[in-house]
């Protein structure tokens, strides 16, 4: 199983929080939102993650996860990031946002899914 982490936008949105770093090192609760998900990824038994980076790249450094910068992620969207790490996409794989939050809950519930494509949809989101 491999985890593809989609890391290479500016975050805009959340400025001045991301004048100086990725979306995904912006901290909650004393880590960042990467290192959130990697550890929900290893409890679960996952260890072969590979990060999509782009804007401020140089800013993710963690132990033992592999890292691909999208080169164009100026003047390209989230798809070209994906294809990126094309190379991870010879076994099972899960391809994530990096800038969302979730428990591991929601991991291991769709670990158990049984069919070739699975969404994981968060019907409560905007309430």
């Amino acid at each position: 199983m491999n985890v593809i982490i989609v890391s290479g936008g500016k975050g805009t949105r959340v400025r001045p929080l991301t004048n100086e770093i990725p979306k995904t090192m912006i901290e909650v609760y004393g880590k960042t939102v990467l290192e959130s998900q990697i550890e929900i990824y290893r409890n679960c038994g996952i260890t072969d993650i590979t990060v999509v980076t782009g804007y401020q790249s140089e800013k993710i450094n963690l132990p033992n996860i592999t890292c691909i910068k999208n080169e164009k992620y100026e003047t390209t969207n989230v798809n070209e990031g994906i294809f990126c790490a094309k190379s991870k996409f010879n076994d099972s794989v899960i391809i994530t946002y990096g800038d969302i939050i979730f428990d591991q809950e929601i991991l291991e519930q769709s670990l158990n899914f049984k069919g070739d494509i699975g969404v994981v949809i968060d019907l409560d989101w905007k309430k």
